[in-house]
């Protein structure tokens, strides 16, 4: 198996580093995980647990638009070098991104999530340099 398959694993396991946050910040509050209605529960937190749900969520939308980046260019007979290296910068851009969210620090935050996004978008570009 091709190391940037497991870059894509990574990041799917990624998008729930910020959700163990999120339960540990509601279960550090005293009240109980509500597991019959999370969404409610989660809609009201603040600070670092409203922080840690967004990250959550984004991981989910970004990890959306980035798996299926790596498998086209893959079934496209992108080269390998450049999928390894995109696929694994990627991964330290959206680790670096959930630390810059939790750490409320929002312009590093939103110039790391463009350069993600940029990351995704060159994985379409590579695909040319094969053929």
């Amino acid at each position: 198996m091709p190391e940037y398959f497991l870059y894509v694993l990574l990041n799917l396991l990624l998008i729930y580093v910020p959700r163990v946050v999120v339960i540990a910040y509601i279960l550090r509050s005293g009240e109980p995980y509500d597991n019959r209605h999370p969404r409610l529960q989660q809609a009201k937190l603040t600070g670092l647990g409203a922080r840690a749900q967004a990250a959550h969520e984004n991981s989910i939308e970004m990890f959306a638009l980035f798996a299926p980046s790596v498998i086209i260019a893959h079934l496209l007979g992108a080269p390998n070098y450049y999928l390894s290296l995109l696929s694994l910068t990627y991964f330290y851009g959206r680790l670096a991104y959930i630390i810059a969210y939790l750490a409320n620090w929002h312009v590093l935050r939103s110039i790391i999530w463009t350069i993600n996004f940029l990351n995704i978008v060159a994985l379409y570009f590579i695909i040319p340099l094969n053929n």
